[in-house]
């Protein structure tokens, strides 16, 4: 049976599940949700479709909602989303995701979070390369376990404990999310390298007079943030600017920039 993937990353997490995902089930044509997006690619062409993406603020990002709205999911006999997240209670996005594919007539059949980096800059310290290693190894287990789930058709919801007891982030971020750049902070450091402007996937920043200028269509990933190479792109107060920044190790910068501007990644 043929797959397909749709992802949306930021620091290259939910990229690095999607492939280990499509190494383990086969067939498997992972998708860009801002190329497909942009594109205006919305029938799949699949009978067993994914949705891996990260969690933000307890619940589904904004484009990836936006997508799903917008998609011909007639031919969908499987459905399955894989929502990575860091802090391993957070949830609200496998009870999203049931509500918005139900609206549409296309029932979830799995739903399930991976565990891994919480990458959430203004709350957690960032982990070294040695401990991100690690946790790309204990996430390797979980996804192998959820592609054997996925090959043999097996039918589960699995919410988080916030999400059972409801969630109170996500409204404010529905908001508010889009114009929280207005919040970013430039520091003099930058060297007007246009990475930022690179790697947003929503295209949301623009290179002027050699320095980043948000657009206020923010999707909230941090991509900026994390892989400016001064670290000059502070999300909110000033406190930040010393903290590690994050990528996932297996994932290459390019690798992240191509989910708007490469062709399609292939899986095994």
């Amino acid at each position: 049976m043929k797959t397909v993937i749709y992802y949306f990353t930021g620091t290259g997490n939910s990229l690095w599940a999607s492939r280990k995902l499509a190494e383990s089930i086969g067939d498997t044509v992972l998708v860009p949700i801002v190329r497909a997006m942009k594109e205006k690619q919305f029938s799949p062409g699949a009978s067993r479709i994914g949705f891996v993406f990260p969690l933000y603020f307890g619940g589904i990002p904004l484009i990836v909602a936006d997508f799903i709205q917008n998609l011909d999911l007639s031919g969908a006999e499987y459905i399955f989303t894989v929502c990575t997240r860091g802090f391993h209670i957070a949830g609200g996005a496998v009870k999203q995701m049931k509500k918005l594919l139900k609206a549409k007539g296309s029932p979830l059949t799995l739903g399930l979070y991976l565990n891994m980096v919480d990458n959430y800059l203004p709350t957690f310290e960032m982990p070294d390369k040695e401990t991100a290693v690690r946790a790309n190894i204990s996430a390797l287990r979980q996804s192998e376990n959820i592609a054997r789930m996925i090959k043999t058709g097996k039918k589960k919801i699995r919410y988080a404990l916030l999400e059972i007891n409801g969630n109170i982030l996500y409204p404010h971020f529905l908001k508010n999310a889009r114009g929280m750049d207005a919040e970013f902070i430039v520091q003099d450091t930058c060297n007007g390298c246009g990475t930022c402007e690179k790697i947003c996937p929503v295209i949301n920043i623009r290179m002027t007079a050699g320095r980043p200028e948000f657009l206020h269509h923010c999707e909230q990933c941090y991509a900026c943030a994390h892989s400016c190479p001064k670290m000059s792109i502070i999300p909110g107060t000033k406190s930040l600017n010393k903290k590690r920044r994050f990528r996932n190790p297996e994932i290459p910068l390019k690798d992240i920039i191509a989910q708007k501007t490469g062709q399609r990644v292939t899986g095994l």
